[in-house]
């Protein structure tokens, strides 16, 4: 090597290291590379490339060149210090490789120093695990069964019978083109409701798909009764479609059990025919239906819920009563063209009635009385109430027995549903009538039954090409156990008649949520489950609307800030695979209504296509101090959400209440998952779980400090602070601890950080329900472990204690009480039935509450009030198994 290379070579290194300070980690390497090709013989520029190699997550890279770079050192003492960096970096990066019996076997390399010691103790980390990794496949379903979300302490989801939002085909001109050669077209509606919207689809598609291809539908919901519901549907659809003596009233049936509160003689009899014959078919495990496949495990509960509409409290409630319910809550109507009578008989009477042709066929006396008030005779007016009032009933369908049993004594169904404004949603420009005489027909129940004879004769004509799978259950688990093959499908199953289907989508062109996301964490949620499960193409995507809190939102970009703390949409793209296919949602040209732009009010449906990143080096991600602020950010949001009014006024355009922070700390975990897997180096994401295990993190970021976050408020930077996040340390480590095996890298911790698999346990804790006005149906509750021998009563908001920044209380004893005074625990069960909580947590740290006489209080993440009394541990305490016994035995 000659001096004039021997002199470039140290200048493009030292350019390289002014790159690498600035984060630059691509062009650093490229100057190292080429100082390294100027200098053969010079061991700098190859430890130079292993650093940076080990700073950009690559850490077998880092190993290769630290081993070329020592063989170069001199075997001196001038070489020593060098050596001994270039050691202990390649025994890092072999820990980052989870190759933990190479980073071991440089030890006897090493001399005695600090960082040695520092290593040794990392190692004896990871040995504590290294038995336990093994096991990832329970893992996997161990972590599965773990909560989501904060509880909340009404546990029966609301039960919504008609859905609002205006029925529309998933099946479009662009996924028709983008699909059209595939197989299977496969569909996900989430939070399924009454199926307006595969109705819809099927009109479409059926018209359109000709050929081979099959179309495969997957209807998710959390509640049975939504399902049971379905199926009553499907059933009559199905029964039209094969008996043409009783279709028209078989279609009359279906439309008033769709859409009305109050049914007629002959629709109880069609809807307790059609319950019985479900009934006998899920008890004997066959399948229902042609073309509707259910689990086998979930008959049971379809049954129990179908037996609540044959007979108990659904089926006792007076028609009087809801009728007169119905009259003081009438909603605003919606007239479907050409049908004013029937909108008048609904002001009237609270009912839609029959064509005339079939009132007189089943119901002569009714017919007769009608006929007079057609003609103005208003004395006929008491006479249909009575008769109605006696004869009709209540539609049971729209009733769930679980939920109303949850209500407050004398409070009756939410039965705000306007038939007209139904079928409207429903069919859109599906059924046309002639109604030459719209002020006396009644006609709206023959627009619902011309339409649903044409989805009928759509599912005929599909045949064996419609698979519509039916299935129970909470949709992120759904998703996350699709995605890891975890999910029990139909296709793994045979019912009682040798029936099987063919094997079920694990990829969709379309997931459709409604507005589920309004409920578990908007954007956030939906990106980070739904995207692995999508297929990409024009036309494919994730939907999903807002329709439970517009008012709270100026854009789409200010409901991103709120939920992803990020707003820019190429970020979105790079950290969440998803890119925006229509941006028509929010205009601010348009008409203003109630403080917001038109287009924000109801059900506008974004569709977010899947794309690959293809990002080949961290550029196009964020620096890593900008990643560790996003990341604290969440956390602190998680730990501390701004506190919300307890009374949801949905009415008032300035009341937030209804924008839920219903995250718990698991979220923070998938965050880090996700981080890993678009390629943040390993040793980032540990260094971030290290600093909240130490209880300390020093960040710009803040907890939030407005109800709804703004891309502003996202963007802003704070002073650099140490901020104590103690109270939720034996959450955060539990839960890191349980993750463990299944993390795409390795957490290097020292040894003690974490507890073993062994020393987790399961506690379960038996609270008495409390009366309270408070809602309790909203996903804000948290555990609170008070140090109660030492620091008494807690005090009646915990918020301000908690906060630990300029807004907080820096006292001096809220200090030592964040120090060693409380902890909170967001991941728990909570079961109402029995009044118990249950959680896993560190062993460790529960003997000490024990031992110290800590209590346990339930409390409010909206308001922070407290919610139950304080129970001592050591009184109410009962430990159920160990992390390691959960894993074993799935």
């Amino acid at each position: 090597m000659d001096t004039e290379d021997a002199r470039d070579a140290t200048k493009i290194r030292e350019r390289g290291n002014d790159l690498y300070r600035k984060g630059k980690l691509g062009e650093a390497v490229k100057a190292y590379e080429k100082a390294a090709s100027l200098a053969p013989s010079d061991p700098s520029p190859l430890s130079n490339l292993s650093a940076a190699n080990f700073e950009a997550g690559k850490y077998s890279e880092c190993v290769d060149f630290a081993t070329k770079a020592l063989s170069l050192l001199k075997d001196d003492a001038n070489a020593a210090v060098a050596r001994q960096r270039l050691l202990i970096r390649q025994a890092k990066a072999y820990l980052h490789l989870s190759r933990l019996e190479e980073a071991v076997k440089l030890f006897d390399q090493l001399n005695p120093t600090k960082e040695k010691e520092d290593l040794s103790n990392l190692c004896n980390g990871s040995k504590e695990f290294a038995t336990f990794s093994a096991q990832l496949a329970s893992s996997r379903e161990a972590i599965l069964q773990l909560p989501r979300l904060r509880p909340s302490i009404q546990d029966e989801p609301d039960y919504f019978g008609p859905g609002h939002d205006e029925a529309k085909s998933l099946y479009t001109p662009e996924l028709e083109k983008s699909a059209g050669d595939d197989p299977v077209l496969s569909i996900m509606l989430c939070g399924c409701g009454d199926a307006r919207h595969f109705f819809q689809t099927l009109l479409r598609y059926s018209s359109r798909k000709k050929g081979a291809q099959k179309l495969c539908a997957t209807l998710l919901d959390h509640k049975p009764a939504v399902i049971a519901r379905d199926l009553i549907f499907f059933s009559l659809l199905e029964k039209a479609t094969i008996d043409e003596e009783s279709k028209e009233i078989t279609l009359l049936s279906l439309s008033y059990l769709y859409c009305t509160q109050i049914i007629p003689p002959f629709v109880w009899e069609q809807l307790q025919e059609t319950i019985n014959d479900l009934v006998r078919k899920l008890e004997k495990k066959q399948q229902p239906l042609t073309s509707a496949w259910l689990l086998m495990s979930q008959m049971g509960m379809v049954v129990q819920q179908l037996k609540t509409w044959q007979k108990g409290p659904a089926t006792e409630y007076k028609t009087s009563l809801i009728r007169r319910v119905v009259t003081e809550s009438l909603p605003d109507r919606v007239a479907y063209p050409d049908c004013e009578a029937d909108l008048q008989a609904f002001d009237d009477f609270s009912v839609m009635f029959p064509p005339s042709a079939v009132l007189s066929r089943f119901e002569p006396a009714l017919s007769a009385l009608i006929i007079g008030y057609q003609h103005g005779n208003k004395r006929t007016r008491k006479r249909i109430s009575d008769y109605l009032d006696k004869h009709w009933k209540v539609n049971p369908t729209l009733i769930d027995v679980k939920w109303q049993a949850r209500q407050q004594p004398g409070d009756v169904p939410t039965m705000e549903v306007d038939p007209s404004g139904i079928v409207k949603a429903l069919t859109g420009n599906s059924s046309k009538l002639d109604t030459p005489n719209r002020k006396s027909m009644y006609c709206v129940l023959k627009h619902a039954g011309l339409f649903f004879e044409k989805v009928g004769l759509a599912m005929l004509s599909l045949k064996d090409r419609l698979m519509i799978e039916m299935i129970i259950g909470d949709m992120t688990e759904v998703l996350e156990r699709l995605r890891h093959g975890k999910m029990v499908r139909p296709q793994q199953e045979t019912d009682s008649e040798g029936r099987k289907p063919s094997d079920w989508p694990q990829k969709y062109h379309i997931i459709h949520m409604s507005n589920i996301p309004d409920y578990i964490g908007g954007p956030l949620m939906s990106f980070l489950y739904a995207p692995p499960l999508l297929r990409e193409g024009f036309g494919t995507g994730l939907m999903s609307c807002v329709l439970r809190n517009p008012r709270a939102w100026l854009s789409l970009d200010h409901i991103n800030a709120e939920y992803l703390l990020m707003y820019d949409r190429a970020m979105i793209q790079n950290h969440f695979s998803v890119r925006l296919a229509n941006d028509a949602i929010f205009n601010a040209s348009l008409p203003m209504r109630m403080g917001m732009p038109y287009s924000c009010m109801i059900g506008n449906y974004q569709r977010w296509e899947r794309c690959r990143n293809e990002l080949s080096s961290l550029e196009g991600l964020m620096p890593r101090a900008t990643l560790s602020k996003w990341l604290f950010a969440h956390f602190l949001k998680l730990c501390l959400p701004f506190p919300r009014a307890l009374d949801e006024d949905p009415t008032d355009e300035n009341d937030l209440g209804l924008v839920f922070a219903p995250f718990n700390m698991t979220l923070f975990i998938r965050l880090l998952v996700q981080m890993a897997e678009l390629g943040y180096p390993g040793h980032w994401l540990s260094n971030v779980i290290i600093s909240i295990c130490g209880g300390e993190i020093t960040t710009t970021a803040r907890a939030p400090r407005q109800h709804v976050l703004d891309p502003v408020a996202v963007d802003k930077v704070y002073t650099c602070r140490t901020v104590n996040v103690k109270p939720w340390t034996a959450e955060f480590t539990t839960l890191v601890a349980q993750w463990r095996a299944l993390l795409p890298f390795a957490v290097v911790v020292r040894s003690g950080i974490l507890p073993s698999p062994e020393n987790i346990a399961e506690y379960s804790v038996n609270f008495p329900m409390y009366p309270t006005r408070d809602p309790l149906n909203v996903p804000h509750f948290m555990l609170v472990f008070w140090n109660h021998l030492k620091y008494g009563e807690p005090p009646k908001e915990l918020y301000r204690l908690l906060l630990d920044d300029e807004k907080g209380d820096t006292t001096t004893s809220a200090r030592k009480i964040r120090a060693d005074g409380i902890k909170i625990l967001s991941t728990f069960k909570w079961l109402s039935d029995e009044g118990t909580v249950t959680f896993w947590l560190r062993s460790d740290v529960v003997d000490l509450m024990v031992r110290e006489d800590w209590y346990i209080y339930i409390w409010r993440t909206d308001s922070w009030l407290r919610y139950s009394v304080g129970l001592p541990l050591k009184n109410h305490l009962s430990q159920k198994k160990t992390w390691e016994e959960c894993v074993t035995s799935v």
